[in-house]
């Protein structure tokens, strides 16, 4: 899939622009920001030093009933869709859907509480 992709170091000028100061999300984004540190670092960058957003963390904190907080999991419980779960792109709807029901859920619990 990826043999004729362009190697990391030459993406990095377009990712930083494409993320430039935004805030970044992930789910277990210790995982996913040691990952990209060691990338940067591996082409003789430095990593971003951007914000993160965790959903992994805000699951925790709020959907302390489910089973586990694995990211289908959740998903799953949001109605958000797992198909082509394990994909860069289906996960990272996966986390965009959760983030908005999280952030929903969280708004709801601040009016209510």
């Amino acid at each position: 899939m990826v043999a004729d992709a362009p190697v990391f170091r030459d993406l990095i000028p377009a990712i930083r622009e494409f993320i430039g100061s935004s805030i970044l999300l992930a789910h277990n984004a210790p995982f996913d920001r040691s990952f990209i540190a060691a990338e940067f670092r591996r082409a003789g960058e430095s990593p971003p030093e951007n914000s993160w957003q965790d959903t992994l963390v805000m699951a925790k904190k709020m959907l302390s009933h489910l089973p586990n907080r694995k990211l289908v999991t959740i998903a799953e419980h949001f109605g958000v869709s797992t198909a082509g779960h394990h994909r860069a792109m289906a996960d990272a709807l996966m986390v965009a859907g959760i983030y908005a029901k999280l952030t929903a859920l969280e708004e709801n619990l601040q009016i209510s509480g």
